[in-house]
Parts: C-alpha cells; structure tokens; sequence
C-alpha cells in the first residue's frame, strides 16, 4: 500500500461507519485488523512494499463535484453524474465550503487547494489526502448527504466535527511537518516520510506511543485497545499514532477545559496546550459560533488512514 519511492503516492484520511474489527466492505477490501498492521506506519518502513490494495472508491474521481480554493472562494474543477438530484445544487456545496472557512481560520488553510463533494452514502463522512508528492498541496472531501442529515447545513455539527478533524491532519502531516518521501529516519516516520525533529508528530510519538509501539504491531487492533483503553480518547485512536493525534486534536478543540483525568488519553488532550499557535486556533474555532459534536453513536464511526496509488488528477 505504501511505497515511499513513488512519486504518485496519495494517502487518504477519511471519516466513515465501521465496528472495531470489521469493515464496511463498500469501501474496503480487507478485514481491519490485518489493514491496521499495514496502515501503522513505523520507523523503518517494514510495512511499505504491500501496495496492491485499493481501499476506496474515492480519491479515483468519484466525486459529485471537485472545486479549485481560492482563498475564501471556489470555482468547479469537475462534476460527475452521481449522487441523488439534490445533491448536485451548487449553493449548497457553497454552503459546505463556507462552514470549512468559518471554522478554519484564513492563514491556516492555505494547504488544502482543492474542495470535492461527495455522496457518502450514509457511511462516509469526509477525507483528505494529498495531492502532490512533497504533502504541500491537499484535497478534502465533504460527504453532502452528512452534511444535510437535518435538512439543514450541519444541524447536528457532526460535519463541523468531521472538517477539524480532517484538518487535523493536514496540521500533523504538511510539508512542514515531515521531510516527505525521506524514509532514512532517526524521528518517527507516519509512512510518508520522516517527522521533524519537533513536529507535533514526533514528539506525541515520543511521549505516547515509544514504549507501546511495537507491541501495537503485533496485537489486532481490538486487542491492543482493549489493553490500552485509558491510554485513547476514542478506540479508533489506537489505530496508529496518526489517527491518535488527529483525534485527540479534535477532542482538545471541542472540550471547555483542560482535561482533568490522570489518564495518557488526557495527557494527549493536555498535549496541545504547549504549543500557543495551537491554542490561538482552537480558540479561533470556539469563537466561530457552530455547534460542534461528535457523531451520534461515535464508537462505530471511525476515521481511517488510507492509501491510493495514484493522486486525482483533474
């Protein structure tokens, strides 16, 4: 799945409906726990010849509509034919957008170039993934039908939570973050290549997951969190530390308050406020006005780290 010599290689972080140890096998071809195995991610790269996968249907153009961003404007890229007919209204779309620049402040977005809709059919709820090799250019998609389950825009603010969290990774993983395609590491390498010295990344993996993670790849997934429960905000967290940064990021921003708990998953929480530039968005984002929550029924909906083989090309 993942070749750190490709020039091609896009990873996809998306939100959608899965139990712990199975998936939804619209979007997937393997069980989860041998995915998570693969999908780690870890220092020396064991993982990165297995790249005969297709996790996902998205990502291949398989998108209602695709956008070029223009600071707080878009202009359609690209439509297809898909989808339910109201589905294909452009204000709305519009509309999906504007709450992505509400809550993100303008000198944070500068990293996602390309805005695509899709029909998430009920079970996906938004992903990002890159969309050149160097990580400084990504693309997010919005599922629409999760957007407007209230009839509403975002009348549950479960899509408001999906765009934090799907943020949250682009802030873990830009060009900023990580020397993309080096895969001769000393720092922690997420697969795309290694982790600056203090990136976020690098240091929530000294401090977090060092002394857990090799036994993480040797455990299923359902196992190594049932081990570890008070050490992750959410089970899906356990995945890898990817997916457990972007979690607890998101679970900083929706919280009060510092977390108060002596537990390693309130730690992580706590872990975002050394850094001021991380506290100046967050409160960016409380200020915003929208209501923010997680999904209903959380433990099933999950968000996943994923990889194609070729970035879209439009």
């Amino acid at each position: 799945m993942k070749k750190s010599n490709s020039v091609f290689l896009a990873l996809m972080f998306c939100f959608t409906i899965i139990t712990l140890n199975s998936c939804n096998k619209e979007y997937y071809d393997d069980d989860f726990d041998t995915y998570v195995e693969e999908e780690g991610g870890q220092n020396n790269d064991d993982h990165d010849d297995n790249d005969d996968h297709d996790h996902d249907n998205q990502g291949d153009g398989d998108y209602i509509a695709a956008y070029q961003i223009n600071g707080d404007n878009i202009s359609k890229m690209d439509a297809n034919n898909i989808g339910q007919a109201w589905m294909q209204d452009e204000l709305k779309h519009r509309e999906m957008f504007e709450r992505y620049t509400q809550l993100i402040p303008a000198d944070q977005r500068g990293a996602i170039t390309q805005f695509q809709v899709i029909d998430g059919q009920g079970g996906l709820y938004g992903y990002v993934y890159p969309l050149n090799a160097d990580l400084s250019e990504w693309a997010m998609g919005l599922a629409i039908d999760a957007a407007y389950s209230g009839g509403i825009l975002d009348a549950d603010g479960e899509i408001s939570y999906t765009i934090i969290h799907e943020f949250g990774h682009v802030l873990t993983l830009n060009n900023k973050q990580l020397d993309a395609g080096n895969s001769n590491c000393s720092t922690y390498n997420p697969g795309e290549g290694c982790s600056n010295q203090n990136s976020y990344i690098n240091l929530f993996y000294n401090n977090y997951w060092a002394d857990i993670f090799d036994e993480h790849q040797s455990l299923s997934a359902e196992r190594f969190y049932e081990k570890y429960q008070s050490r992750f905000v959410t089970d899906y967290a356990a995945t890898n530390p990817v997916e457990d940064i972007t979690e607890s990021f998101t679970k900083f921003v929706i919280n009060n308050n510092k977390a108060t708990g002596n537990t390693i998953a309130d730690q992580k929480v706590n872990f975002m406020y050394d850094f001021d530039e991380l506290v100046m968005l967050r409160d960016y984002i409380k200020m915003s006005g929208n209501t923010i929550k997680k999904p209903a029924n959380y433990n099933s909906k999950q968000v996943h780290r994923k990889n194609n083989r070729l970035a879209v090309s439009h």
